[in-house]
């Protein structure tokens, strides 16, 4: 029954990043970054998912050096491999923004 959930939960996940896309894909280029302002999209959710994956992880480490309670220190780690996951996305895609917009990596 899990498994069923969470592929179904992949699924949805996988539908509405399409839907989304396509949305994205339709507006209009801008008046002064042209379609580069797109990538904007997927740049501040990642930051903001990240800095809530870092915040996460801060808390529960915390909880777990005072409770000595495992369960913390797992939630810790799956926020951390989550939150560079996160990272990442936040970096590449602010990356490629820059070198379109400012000519330099």
């Amino acid at each position: 029954m899990r498994d069923k959930i969470l592929y179904g939960l992949g699924v949805l996940a996988f539908l509405i990043l399409a839907r989304d896309i396509y949305a994205i894909a339709r507006f209009p280029a801008e008046a002064n970054q042209g379609y580069a302002f797109k990538i904007l999209f997927f740049h501040l959710p990642a930051w903001a998912a990240a800095g809530t994956a870092v915040t996460t992880a801060l808390v529960t480490s915390v909880m777990f050096l005072v409770t000595k309670n495992f369960k913390y220190d797992a939630t810790a780690v799956a926020a951390t491999e989550v939150g560079v996951a996160f990272i990442s996305v936040g970096l590449v895609t602010g990356s490629i923004w820059g070198r379109v917009i400012w000519g330099i990596w």
